[in-house]
């Protein structure tokens, strides 16, 4: 498991006000207001007894994540903003990526949260807290239980419905079909003299600091050609999506690409640019509560 330190959530909370300055809302005031309780939420990633670890699975450590960074109120201002979108990046860089789930459902998650109204949250989505407080003190002896974490685990059981693993297996295709998704991709297709396909991916970015001007990019690969229903195995495949960028390093894994499920990037910093320009309206309604 992959831990989420003290540094990456200052990077986070960063890129969260110079989100909301830039948009007219700056943080104020400004910054860490206390340190230790900083340090304090992220040691959730390790509680337990001795060499036992009290959470086991990533979606209960994002949980307590959730919970200590929304709680502990270790910034002036900005925690609801900071405890989500650092959760979601914790999450993410062990695997795990949203499903089925709205921004509508993050917001009132993270209001439950900070309101400690996770009885009625837990009603209101049919969650059976009590069911994943023994999934989490299974392999506790009875008398070493920790204290009972009823919120923790609402939160865990909402994780468990709304978010799932990135897929990285490949999965051999005629080249038929394989067309059809890459094309579904923006890429395009040419076969050339000599029984050769090139394929191109071209990329629009925005130029740092100017929004407004757009660099492009063109990726491109070859295959050889024999005909539509040649079989493309998995190390074709994946030479292929390397070399158009369309693997799970840069937020497609195998249900994205196959299946034409919503992409997400990650790379924390610029995954976190990403999601917090992508949840930005539910953002602006939590500085609000």
């Amino acid at each position: 498991m992959k831990d989420l330190t003290v540094r990456d959530v200052h990077d986070i909370y960063k890129i969260i006000a110079d989100f909301a300055a830039s948009h007219g809302e700056p943080l104020v005031p400004y910054g860490v207001r206390d340190e230790h309780l900083l340090e304090s939420a992220l040691s959730r990633q390790h509680t337990g007894f001795g060499d036992q670890e009290k959470y086991s699975d990533v979606r209960q450590v994002g949980a307590s994540l959730l919970f200590g960074i929304c709680n502990d109120h270790p910034f002036h201002n900005g925690n609801k903003r900071t405890a989500l979108v650092s959760t979601l990046a914790f999450l993410a860089q062990n695997g795990y990526i949203p499903k089925n789930a709205k921004h509508k459902d993050f917001e009132e998650l993270v209001l439950a949260v900070s309101r400690h109204s996770l009885d009625d949250f837990a009603l209101e989505y049919r969650l059976d807290k009590y069911s994943i407080v023994r999934e989490i003190y299974k392999n506790y002896d009875p008398y070493e239980r920790l204290v009972m974490d009823d919120e923790i685990s609402i939160i865990y059981q909402w994780f468990i419905k709304h978010t799932r693993l990135e897929e990285i297996q490949e999965r051999p295709i005629p080249l038929r079909k394989l067309r059809r998704i890459l094309e579904r991709h923006g890429c395009e297709l040419e076969i050339r003299p000599g029984s050769k396909i090139d394929i191109y991916r071209e990329v629009t970015t925005s130029v740092r600091l100017f929004s407004f001007l757009k660099d492009k990019t063109k990726f491109k690969t070859q295959l050889t050609y024999y005909g539509e229903n040649q079989l493309i195995d998995s190390s074709g495949l994946r030479k292929i999506r390397a070399d158009l960028q369309l693997t799970p390093k840069h937020g497609i894994d195998s249900r994205v690409f196959y299946d034409g499920e919503e992409a997400l990037d990650f790379q924390l910093v610029e995954y976190c640019k990403i999601l917090v320009a992508e949840y930005k309206n539910l953002l602006e309604r939590l500085a609000r509560k």
